[in-house]
């Protein structure tokens, strides 16, 4: 019995261990749907009215003055606890998972450097903001999804 205790609690701590190595080396979509998914969902359609969908969306962002910062200051992606590294891992995952033609084919991937001059430097009313950068969306692109 003492042996079977020992045995589990080896295999528990070597289980621990595991968990610690893989988090250290998260994958941007790993980090995705710890960071992430919990307000736009693992498939990336959000939960309106509150939080808007990120699928066919995200992309026009890209695409407006002011967009690209819009998406590094939001407070999930500001206040998410990833390095600025792995923040932009994940906003270039993003991008690539759920723009889906809404990224304008010139695109240049979030550099680590530039997450970290932007991050935290946002409005304090996001909501107010992303209604407004939505506009100009619509105002661009009359074909976008809706806002949410």
């Amino acid at each position: 019995m003492r042996r079977l205790r020992a045995r589990s609690r080896l295999h528990g701590v070597g289980l621990m261990l595991a968990m610690l190595a893989m988090s250290a080396v998260a994958e941007p979509r790993t980090d995705y749907l710890l960071h992430c998914m919990g307000c736009h969902l693992a498939d990336g359609t959000g939960t309106p009215p509150g939080i808007p969908a990120l699928r066919e969306r995200v992309g026009y962002y890209l695409q407006i003055p002011g967009g690209r910062n819009y998406l590094m200051q939001v407070p999930g992606a500001a206040n998410a606890p990833l390095s600025d590294d792995r923040l932009a891992a994940v906003l270039n995952w993003v991008i690539a998972e759920f723009a889906r033609g809404s990224e304008p084919g010139d695109w240049q991937p979030f550099s680590t450097r530039e997450v970290a001059a932007s991050r935290g430097n946002g409005p304090a009313d996001v909501d107010a903001w992303r209604h407004e950068l939505w506009g100009e969306i619509e105002a661009r692109f009359p074909s976008a999804p809706g806002a949410y």
